[in-house]
């Protein structure tokens, strides 16, 4: 009866697990990451901001386009405008009120700045810039992202592979404690054995359990990542680990080549400030419609027009604009600095990548040696068990060596399909997990 329920209580087990993941949503790591970069809060507002420095930029392309104005004033005064001119007798003064006690008037106004001291082609070429550095950091979101999504994917796998992998373990126990039973049933072996084969059986469901859970918890976090809602099914395809991902083109961190582009931007903004100590030149054409007019005495509307240059040159302000720049430099090297630290900080982990990358291969090698030993063992132990040379306790020994053997060698492909996915991103190439 109590073998029965311990059948019971792995059937449920695996019950559980297989109709989790078919019930899930399943993606591969190909369709994760479509999801994720479609999906994800966080690179969402990445791009927001290069739409916004993109914004800034036709800002700064406007100044360029003359401006157009309309503008309409009325005022009203206590008296009237009035002439009063004092002469010799026998002319005696004039004293006269001229028009009304208001005035009002309309106008339109077309200006240009024919001259601001260069300030224009410079802030553009700062905010283009500042367009490129974000589009530039926005890659770097996608790619740390996506080389996230990777880490989960393949830690998914591995877990999955650890629960498989203790399905067989359980079931061989499963299989051992059956047998001891049967013998003690029999008169041919203590009942001690059978208990220790018991608490063997239920250490292997307990490990089934931590699989389990630990296969959940990594689908929980990578759910998360993609936006998925927590109560949904969630799971990733099984990866087999048959396979390494293409080399592709290494190029320039995107992370360093937004620094790059940011100090250019600031480079540009200096100029553009400094561009603020030479004169500015503003042409002036208009049109205005007003009562009175030009005739001061009148009292009835005029139409005239109007044109005119003005220029206008700070002399003094009170070293504004030397601060001003000061301060843009000082960001500047402070950019040069962090440019200069992580351009060092990525060829050591490329270098690192590398190293990690070939140990993985060369422990797979070793893993693969020692699985197809573990196999040879056990093909050995089962045609002894099958002769009577072989206990019961040997035969499982060598089932757990050989699913073991097979789970570390699974495992170690896993590992080193991310290491290859980690050693690509690090030499900056744009991660694309087509086919995965």
């Amino acid at each position: 009866m109590k073998g029965k329920n311990m059948k019971s209580v792995v059937g449920f087990l695996a019950g559980i697990s297989l109709s989790s993941i078919t019930m899930a949503e399943t993606l591969t790591l190909q369709a994760a990451q479509e999801k994720l970069l479609a999906a994800n809060p966080d690179l969402r507002i990445q791009r927001e901001e290069q739409d916004k420095a993109e914004a800034q930029l036709s800002e700064a392309r406007a100044a360029y386009w003359p401006s157009l104005d309309a503008s309409a004033s009325y005022q009203a005064f206590s008296k009237a405008t009035e002439i009063n001119i004092d002469m010799p007798a026998p002319i005696g003064g004039i004293h006269k009120t001229l028009g009304d006690k208001d005035r009002e008037e309309y106008g339109i106004d077309l200006t240009y700045p024919l001259f601001l001291g260069g300030g224009r082609g410079q802030q553009i070429k700062a905010r283009r810039s500042s367009v490129e550095a974000q589009g530039e950091r926005v890659r770097a979101a996608e790619n740390q992202t996506s080389l996230r999504l990777a880490a989960l994917y393949y830690a998914w796998n591995q877990a999955e592979a650890a629960r498989q992998s203790q399905e067989s373990v359980a079931g061989f126990h499963r299989e051992y404690a059956d047998r001891i039973a049967k013998l003690v049933k029999g008169g041919a072996a203590l009942p001690s054995r059978e208990a220790a084969a018991k608490a063997k059986l239920l250490g292997a469901e307990l490990d089934l359990r931590t699989a389990m859970d630990l296969r959940d918890s990594i689908g929980r976090a990578s759910a998360l990542l993609l936006g998925i809602p927590p109560e949904s099914p969630f799971a990733f395809a099984v990866d087999n680990g048959t396979s390494n991902p293409s080399q592709g083109t290494a190029e320039k961190r995107h992370e360093l080549s937004y620094l790059e582009k940011t100090s250019t931007s600031l480079e540009h903004q200096e100029k553009a400030i400094f561009s603020q100590k030479f004169p500015t030149v503003v042409a002036l054409a208009g049109y205005r419609l007003a009562n009175p007019g030009l005739s001061q005495g009148a009292n009835s509307y005029m139409d005239y027009g109007l044109v005119g240059v003005q220029v206008k040159w700070n002399l003094f302000d009170g070293f504004k604009n030397q601060a001003q720049r000061a301060q843009t430099r000082i960001q500047r090297d402070e950019i040069r600095t962090e440019l200069q630290r992580q351009t060092s900080s990525f060829e050591e982990a490329e270098v690192s990548a590398q190293k990690t990358l070939d140990r993985l291969k060369q422990s797979q090698e070793v893993a693969q040696a020692a699985w197809d030993a573990a196999k040879l063992a056990l093909s050995e132990t089962q045609a002894q068990h099958t002769h009577g040379t072989a206990t019961d306790l040997e035969l499982l020994d060598a089932q757990v060596l050989e699913a073991k053997s097979a789970l570390l060698v699974r495992q170690l492909a896993l590992q080193q399909r991310l290491a290859t996915w980690q050693w690509r991103y690090v030499r900056g190439e744009t991660l694309k997990f087509a086919g995965e």
